[in-house]
């Protein structure tokens, strides 16, 4: 239910980019930074750590469209899959836990660019991560943890980008910085023989540098 209306919700953001009159495409590749996991929940356990920092590795897909009354400004809707890690540490319990939380999935980011000359461009979006846990991770000194399944994660990310275009090629360089929370779900076996819901979650600033290639 909660993928379903956050789909709606940048359907309805994206809508500007259907009914543009000129479409443009890039292809990028991503590779940088995402947020720490600095908190986990469990049977009854809630315990928090220090921000920190995972890795991110994306693959994008840009469209823009040129509206006819501002050859400056366009709105673009970005499509992209990722697969993320989120390590991280809790040492406010009686026990401390390092976990690791990886995820793969599907990004939608609808946003602006802005034009500065034949070479530069800004852009500014709204990342919205949707997929599943690829492995959960817990780990603890002398503690052997019982088994986990997984589950659903999201993640939002507010995004500034800047990128130059080669001279004489369609290849392009950038780095996006952006500030990134993420809630990812999932199962842990109790000893009274049933499964425990849990999160794990984070937040913190990212930055990742892009290749790209238009066409």
């Amino acid at each position: 239910m909660r993928k379903s209306i956050l789909l709606f919700i940048v359907i309805l953001l994206a809508f500007p980019c259907l009914v543009l009159a000129e479409i443009d495409k890039d292809f990028r590749f991503k590779l940088g930074s995402a947020a720490g996991a600095y908190r986990i929940e469990f049977d009854n356990i809630i315990g928090h750590g220090q921000d920190g920092y995972g890795t991110n590795v994306q693959i994008e897909v840009v469209v823009n469209g040129r509206p006819k009354w501002d050859t400056t400004a366009r709105f673009i809707m970005a499509l992209g899959v990722f697969y993320r890690q989120h390590p991280g540490e809790i040492d406010d319990i009686s026990i401390p836990i390092k976990m690791n939380y990886s995820a793969i999935g599907v990004s939608i980011a609808p946003g602006v660019r802005l034009r500065i000359d034949e070479a530069w461009n800004l852009e500014g979006k709204i990342e919205v991560g949707i997929g599943n846990a690829n492995k959960v991770t817990l780990d603890s000194p002398g503690v052997d943890w019982n088994a986990t399944k997984k589950d659903d994660y999201r993640s939002l990310s507010p995004i500034l980008g800047c990128y130059y275009l080669l001279e004489n090629s369609a290849s392009q360089v950038g780095l996006e910085v952006g500030f990134q929370k993420f809630w990812g779900d999932f199962e842990i076996w109790s000893n009274t023989g049933r499964w425990y819901p849990g999160t794990i979650s984070g937040k913190n600033y990212t930055a990742n540098i892009i290749y790209g290639i238009q066409f």
